[in-house]
């Protein structure tokens, strides 16, 4: 058991490091295909205290104090009980192996039991929000996780329930192991897991210490293997993202980035308007192409958590609308990375390349789109195609008001307004008769349409005009 728990640990490891490495390689290049961006390294000092403070802190996460509670508990649990993985290596080689120096130390023993114990409890209350939370029936729109993958957070949370699990029982095994000699004070936690194995013999709990070793290798190392078989994984690459993503912020002291709306960049150089006339003809304004992103954006489409906290506080998808922020960003987080083989491509190989990779498309944006059709109600879809046939429609008071929300009724252009600080009084038998059309004026532009008559009243008998009944109350309820 020892030779076999040894030999499937180490190949596992191999792989599963070579494949974390190259897709290690793969974002970063990714990343790398945004444009350049200024102002993201000024004052280093202060953005690595921004980022440890944010980080070990957990204060965006707070602001959802029992989410946020919860998983900082995770947090941490992921980044000390690495030592517990290095410990199971040891452990498949020596049944009673223990890390030098710290490994018998209590205050180390204990803190590896407490971290367990509330990361264990931890998840399992995150697995009880996804699972009351998750998107279903007609009312699954509303969850803050419709449209994520919903997959892959059940994966991510499975594989910390099996390795607390794994600790807590190689702990316990490790009581029972040392007999009379083990201590309750060095494991306060998990003695009662070793007095329940209390009855097997030394070779029986060596041989169980080596397969739970090899159990908690694996499950790490599978989890490694997928999350670099799955670039655009938030929900686990986050882990490693945010430290970077929170040090190039935009402010090195971590304030919001709202106020003035930044400076347009072409090349990473704000462009000056006054000399557009000596920029370059194919230089691109704005964002038409993925590529068009700064390397900032893509780094931040790829840290992602799916986690959906925008989309639960936006009012369009909240309203039914189907712009959300969360899925907009999931979007364009998969066509970066399905693009980014041709962008990376010389000019000579691009032509070689599957159609996908021409365009961002592929297998996984597919998905999303039959997704994004799959996860909008009937009743939504049905009302936003009402509300668009509604705005196509001219109203009574676009017709009498018009404003900035509303384009021009065609030919508003060439009708004169009465003045409405002295309306004009109607004379004997203009009661109800349309303006005359003039000759298009010079300043007429921004005027505005007709309007009916006086007041825009209709006569009595007349049908209805510049409004659908039915339509005219969906919209009122809209």
């Amino acid at each position: 058991m020892q030779t076999f728990a040894i030999v499937v640990s180490v190949v596992i490891a191999v792989v599963a490091i070579a494949l974390f490495v190259r897709a290690i390689a793969y974002i970063v290049a990714v990343v790398k295909t945004g444009q350049p961006t200024a102002g993201r390294s000024d004052n280093p000092g202060r953005r690595w205290v921004t980022m440890l403070k944010e980080t070990l802190g957990h204060t965006r996460m707070l602001q959802w104090s029992h989410v946020g509670i919860l998983h900082w508990f995770i947090f941490v649990g992921f980044g000390f009980l690495f030592f517990t993985l290095v410990n199971a290596f040891g452990q498949l080689f020596d049944a009673e192996f223990a890390l030098p120096v710290i490994g018998h130390w209590v205050v180390y023993q204990w803190a590896t039991e407490l971290i367990t114990w509330l990361m264990l409890l931890a998840i399992l209350g995150l697995i009880t929000i996804r699972l009351v939370n998750r998107p279903r029936g007609a009312s699954g729109r509303y969850s803050r996780f419709s449209g994520s993958r919903m997959w892959q957070g059940y994966f991510v949370e499975a594989v910390i329930v099996g390795i607390a699990l794994c600790i807590i029982t190689l702990r316990g095994a490790e009581y029972a192991l040392q007999g009379d000699a083990a201590s309750r004070a060095h494991f306060p936690l998990t003695f009662f897991v070793g007095e329940a194995l209390s009855g097997l013999s030394a070779s029986a709990l060596a041989t169980l210490i080596y397969l739970v070793a090899m159990v908690k290798i694996v499950i790490s190392f599978t989890w490694m293997i997928v999350i670099s078989l799955n670039t655009t994984m938030g929900v686990a690459w986050h882990r490693f993202t945010a430290w970077p993503n929170i040090w190039f912020k935009r402010h090195a002291d971590g304030r919001p980035s709202l106020g003035a709306m930044q400076p347009m960049l072409a090349g990473g150089v704000p462009i000056d308007f006054e000399d557009i006339e000596e920029l370059d003809e194919d230089t691109a304004f704005g964002v038409g192409k993925v590529e068009d992103f700064s390397w900032k954006d893509i780094l931040d489409f790829t840290s992602c958590t799916e986690c959906g906290r925008c989309q639960s506080q936006c009012p369009a998808w909240n309203t039914e609308k189907p712009l959300s922020p969360k899925l907009f960003v999931m979007n364009l987080r998969d066509h970066a990375h399905a693009k980014a083989p041709y962008l990376r491509a010389d000019e000579s190989e691009r032509g070689s390349l599957p159609g996908d990779r021409r365009t961002g498309g592929g297998a996984a944006v597919d998905r999303r789109r039959r997704r994004l059709r799959s996860h909008r109600p009937r009743r939504a879809l049905v009302v936003y195609v009402v509300w668009r046939v509604c705005a196509a429609v001219p109203c009574r008071h676009r017709a009498r008001r018009p404003h900035h929300g509303h384009a021009a009724v065609p030919g508003a252009c060439r009708v004169e307004l009465p003045d409405r600080a002295q309306p004009a009084v109607p004379g004997p038998g203009e009661q109800g008769q349309p303006v005359e059309h003039v000759a298009e004026r010079a300043d007429g532009l921004g005027q505005g349409p007709a309007v009916r008559g006086q007041a825009g009243r209709r006569r009595r008998g007349e049908p209805r005009r510049g409004r659908l009944a039915v339509l005219g109350r969906l919209r009122r309820r809209l």
